[in-house]
């Protein structure tokens, strides 16, 4: 917890000396509804979940933006299924995710650099042992190419897991109609040792989760969207699978999530 508030504090004050004169706040915030809550392949929720974010874009000097998130999710009800979350938290906070990062493009190239902060009120109920809040840095850098959009993303973990996480990511946007669009991605993960033992609860640097994700929104507004989401995973690793199975865990996983987001 210290790393964390310490990370965050000191990112923040180092912002304060970067942020444009004169710069406008762009506010994003929305409020989902999901069949399940499922990170890096591994179901923490198996019976349905709220989740709030809320994010604020602040135009920097030399063109790039500083990007404030937070996000929550909450348990809609005592039992998890078949999840890595522990029964019992129906209605409150089980995790909370807190970031600061840096955007800016070079050229035809998008880069990100962020501070993460990830708060595991109820962790210690998790079956493979305590988790706390942990801390991790991501960098990630994208791009178009022949109508899709790249990206390779990094995330170390120095403070719990001292280890790390890849995704490599294809997007795909579509426009149906005036105010219709869709939204399709396809990203796979790979897991080191470290990384997989926090996670997964099994000390092994494999491919980790492939996941496929369509979605259809509708503009209410100019600031108003609607997004209904379905997605799929799985587990690539023999070892980890077996490892979910172990935990009575599904590694094939199916959800979806309806949701109203706001921009200003």
């Amino acid at each position: 917890m210290r790393k964390s508030s310490f990370l965050l504090c000191a990112a923040l004050g180092l912002s304060s000396c970067v942020i444009a004169p004169d710069t406008r706040p762009v506010l994003e915030g929305g409020v989902f509804l999901a069949s399940q809550y499922n990170r890096r392949g591994m179901p923490q929720n198996d019976n349905g979940v709220a989740q709030v974010e809320y994010e604020v874009d602040l135009a920097t000097k030399g063109d790039g933006t500083l990007r404030m998130l937070s996000w929550g999710n909450v348990d809609l009800q005592n039992d998890v299924g078949d999840a890595w979350f522990g029964d019992g938290n129906g209605g409150q906070f089980t995790e909370v995710d807190l970031s600061l990062g840096y955007l800016r493009s070079f050229g035809a190239w998008d880069t990100v650099l962020a501070a993460n902060a990830i708060v595991l009120p109820e962790g210690s109920a998790f079956p493979n042992g305590a988790r706390g809040t942990t801390s991790e840095v991501l960098a990630s850098v994208g791009r178009e190419l022949l109508g899709l959009y790249l990206q390779l993303a990094g995330y170390f973990d120095f403070d719990e897991v001292d280890g790390y996480y890849l995704n490599f990511r294809l997007d795909r946007s579509f426009s149906i109609a005036e105010r219709f669009g869709a939204d399709a991605s396809l990203a796979l993960g790979y897991s080191e040792e470290n990384h997989s033992a926090w996670a997964y609860g099994l000390k092994e640097s494999a491919l980790a989760d492939l996941r496929g994700t369509a979605s259809l929104f509708y503009a209410v507004d100019a600031h108003t969207t609607i997004r209904l989401l379905l997605a799929v995973s799985t587990m690539l690793d023999s070892d980890i699978e077996d490892r979910f199975e172990a935990f009575g865990i599904e590694s094939d996983n199916f959800w979806a999530s309806l949701g109203i987001s706001w921009s200003y």
